[in-house]
């Protein structure tokens, strides 16, 4: 007797399609087009080059249903060398054949969406293991992971699988998923419940994170970051997705924002049409000391880039790019001091790498990445260092004495002067001109009080000139700081320019700069780019030789070295 032909059609704008459920069509599209490309046999599955167009996916098979999806998800799902092995991403032929290419997406999906050791069955015998990747101009960073049971046993989306079918037919019953498919608010109390819902709808959620995108966040623990894909053309994401974050030194962000705006600047510079996507979710999730058994939610974003915010973020990050940190057992001083510059260095990192290098994710482009989300300007609270950023401030604070957080981060900033100097002379950056005048203002007031210093160690005092400069530099750091309402600031700043003397670029923007230090609701803008000018001040014939040199740098076309 024949058997039954049965199809299924699942649309992106079909009734009740979430994010992830949207993620989950994608993903379940490009795993087909691998399987096409691949010439992969996944019958009694059957689809035509019309079946999978840019909004939907048609399926069609004989037999049980239970066979035909059972097929399709062992593809879908997959483990190679004790390492997830993703057809639908990993489509290129040094994916599928290295392990360590693949090593950032399998962390990322045991650190959110199959955290719980139920869930990620692992390798018998073995705890971490480890892979070295080499890099260009012999550098080299050791990757560990927790390796996975080669016969994937257990993994929760082929094990959840059974719950939607009865007797070898998609259930016609409601279908109850655990707290996986959305990482991080598993029920913990009795009137919570696992997501409900059909069948049909099911099998997207399982499948979504193939989809996703993951990231590592600094902060204290093993924090990852998924970012959840807006999905409007499923045509174009199949283009596009095997190709984003590859490279090892795109791993690592610093914020939320920062993970959310690299996948957007990285899709719309792959995009044919070069638009914006509409957005995506990002989550972050990691280790808390009250609930420290899994990962729980530590941050969610909800992104909508703009072009605006898109191309001042490409221009942060030319200017602040992850570094590559070396480490070595015979490093010198210096080495170790460079290592523990900024915030995000991790002591344990330190300690376990001593014989390669990590990527490092410069301090301060997070808080200018979540400025960017949100619509302000990129310096606006700049000073004020974000959540992710505290835990390894507070460890660089143990391992200095007489330093607060505060001046710390104002340190740490200061070691990318260089780098905010960049944004300072890109005139993207800027809403408005005037801004910046503000920064010439303030370093030429700076310029005056330090030659004020200097004068005073020419007549015999006391201190040396570099102690001079560095109380001044920290009493006006602190007097800003300080500086919480629109009166003090006010009286701050004009004393301040008042010990600075007549200034001819002042005397030019009086009422610009004016306006700025008492608008009624903006003032906080004049701080910001206060503290903006005092840790990237250089002398002018120090600028004005490295504008030369960015010039000449800018017609030959190279680098500077």
């Amino acid at each position: 007797m024949a058997q039954e032909e049965r199809t299924i059609t699942w649309r992106l704008s079909d009734p009740d399609m979430g994010i992830l459920e949207r993620a989950g069509l994608a993903a379940l599209y490009m795993t087909l087009r691998a399987a096409e490309e691949q010439k992969i046999d996944l019958r009694p599955l059957r689809w035509t080059t019309t079946d999978l167009t840019a909004d939907s996916v048609t399926l069609d098979w004989e037999g049980k249903d239970e066979d035909a999806f059972d097929k399709l998800f062992a593809w879908a799902w997959q483990v190679r060398d004790g390492v997830f092995y993703l057809p639908a991403v990993h489509r290129e032929a040094e994916q599928r054949d290295f392990a360590y290419r693949r090593v950032p997406t399998h962390s990322g999906l045991l650190g959110t969406f199959l955290q719980h050791n139920r869930v990620q069955p692992r390798a018998k015998g073995k705890d971490v293991t480890k892979l070295i990747e080499h890099l260009e101009e012999e550098k080299q960073i050791e990757l560990r992971f927790l390796a996975i049971d080669p016969d994937h046993h257990g993994i929760r989306p082929l094990e959840d699988l059974r719950s939607c079918f009865q007797k070898g037919l998609f259930s016609t019953k409601t279908v109850s998923l655990s707290g996986w498919v959305f990482p991080g608010i598993a029920p913990r109390y009795s009137a919570e419940k696992a997501w409900q819902g059909p069948a049909n709808r099911a099998l997207l959620l399982m499948l979504a994170p193939i989809a996703c995108c993951y990231q590592r966040l600094k902060g204290k623990g093993n924090n990852w970051v998924f970012v959840a894909p807006d999905i409007l053309d499923l045509s174009e994401f199949n283009e596009i997705r095997p190709f984003l974050f590859v490279s090892p030194d795109a791993v690592d962000v610093a914020s939320l924002g920062d993970a959310g705006l690299r996948f957007a600047a990285a899709y719309a510079g792959r995009s044919i049409s070069k638009e914006i996507s509409t957005g995506c979710w990002v989550v972050a999730m990691g280790k808390v000391d009250y609930y420290s058994s899994q990962s729980v939610r530590k941050g969610v974003l909800e992104t909508k880039p703009t072009f605006v915010s898109v191309d001042r973020y490409q221009h942060l990050l030319r200017a602040f790019p992850n570094t590559y940190i070396v480490l070595k057992k015979t490093s010198s001083d210096v080495d170790q001091a460079a290592a523990v510059a900024d915030s995000s260095s991790d002591d344990s990192e330190m300690d376990e790498q001593r014989d390669g290098g990590f990527f490092r994710a410069p301090s301060g482009r997070g808080r200018i990445a979540d400025n960017l989300v949100d619509g302000k300007a990129w310096h606006d609270d700049l000073f004020s260092p974000l959540d992710w950023d505290l835990d390894g401030l507070e460890r660089q604070r143990k391992k200095t004495s007489g330093k607060s957080v505060e001046r710390l981060w104002f340190q740490n900033l200061s070691y990318q002067r260089r780098n905010l100097m960049e944004l300072i002379e890109e005139k993207a950056m800027w809403d408005k001109e005037s801004e910046r005048y503000f920064i010439e203002a303030f370093w030429s007031v700076l310029g005056s009080l330090y030659a004020q210093e200097a004068k005073a160690v020419e007549r015999g005092g006391s201190r040396k000139i570099e102690e001079r400069f560095d109380d001044l530099n920290e009493d006006i750091r602190r007097s800003l700081m300080r500086a919480k309402t629109r009166v003090l600031l006010r009286g701050y700043l004009s004393e301040l320019f008042a010990k600075g003397g007549r200034q001819p670029v002042i005397a030019q923007n009086r009422e610009t700069i004016w306006n700025l230090i008492d608008h009624p609701y903006d003032w906080k803008k004049a701080r910001d780019l206060a503290l903006l000018a005092l840790v990237t001040y250089q002398s002018k014939e120090h600028r004005e030789k490295n504008a030369s040199l960015q010039t000449v740098i800018a017609e030959k076309g190279g680098k500077q070295t």
